[in-house]
């Protein structure tokens, strides 16, 4: 990287958007972006921010059905607790019944899984941790936890599936998409769950994933607003914002939480853009195995293909 390129994002990484001149220091702030991103490797994003933006508004009032629909005060002290034995034998139970070959036991063997016990009570913050990594020798492993509760496995799930669709020459459609491959996984998880009498544990699950998947869209929603309008009118204020969207209703509160998410973290649209997709697309393919259940297939050819 050129130390042009450097200096530019040492400045986006640097820089805070104030109350005061909100909108001027918005359009610097995306000027200086579009500079940086649009012809690097990223530019596939903002060259289809309008297809991802429609994504978006689509899925936007399903999820919150959903997520409404879930939503409910966790009484953890009701979750079942299980041991690692008994969580690895429903997984490979689970991976039978959907027709995926993982070798569990040489995976847990050869290190490629690695399991952490936490002690502390489980809570909202114990929840759904878990990674995927290369060491120094280039061997990709998964670190996932033990808080010897049963809503471990949707995490195990789910990185255990990242690391099956892992390839070192990492494509941009790779990189958008495979979350959401590892999330309908999790919601396929549930669906077995809930066959073993697990009602409880899903219900807790659901109820926290489709909120997250909300506030993930609802985020992305306000997010990609000013980006689209600068990247049609090369400047963003109320009239340009009024004339792509046909109007400015949400326009002072869509400035507020552009500030407070791009204050947060600067790299905010491509993780909102790559979690919208997989709040978007994990649901409507969990869906889709549930009405035919040979759609799974649909989902390995497009795990391949990416």
């Amino acid at each position: 990287m050129s130390e042009e390129n450097l200096a530019k994002l040492r400045l986006l990484k640097e820089r805070l958007i104030t109350r005061e001149n909100t909108e001027e220091q918005i359009n610097t702030f995306l000027k200086d972006f579009f500079d940086y991103y649009y012809n690097n490797k990223m530019d596939f994003i903002m060259k289809n921010l309008d297809d991802f933006y429609n994504l978006v508004v689509l899925s936007l009032d399903k999820i919150q059905t959903f997520a409404l629909d879930y939503e409910r005060k966790i009484d953890y002290s009701r979750v079942e607790k299980m041991d690692i034995t008994e969580k690895i034998k429903i997984l490979k139970d689970f991976f039978e019944k959907i027709k995926i070959d993982v070798a569990l036991d040489e995976m847990l063997n050869n290190g490629t899984i690695e399991i952490e016990t936490i002690e502390d009570d489980l809570n909202d913050k114990t929840l759904f941790n878990g990674l995927r990594n290369t060491d120094e020798d280039d061997h990709v492993y998964i670190k996932i936890y033990n808080t010897n509760s049963i809503l471990d496995l949707f995490i195990w799930v789910h990185e255990i599936i990242h690391y099956l669709n892992y390839n070192k020459n990492q494509t941009n459609a790779r990189y958008l998409f495979t979350e959401s491959i590892s999330y309908a996984f999790e919601l396929l998880l549930s669906d077995y769950l809930s066959k073993l009498k697990y009602h409880y544990e899903v219900a807790v699950y659901q109820g926290e994933r489709f909120s997250y998947f909300f506030d993930v869209l609802f985020n992305a929603y306000y997010i990609l607003k000013p980006f689209i309008v600068y990247d049609k009118t090369n400047e963003l204020n109320i009239e340009n914002y009024r004339l792509v969207f046909g109007n400015a209703e949400d326009y002072d509160n869509c400035l507020n939480i552009f500030c407070d998410t791009i204050n947060d973290d600067f790299l905010i649209i491509f993780n909102l853009i790559c979690y919208s997709i997989a709040a978007a697309l994990g649901p409507y393919m969990y869906i889709e195995c549930e009405y035919d259940k040979a759609f799974i297939n649909n989902i390995l050819r497009f795990n391949k293909s990416i």
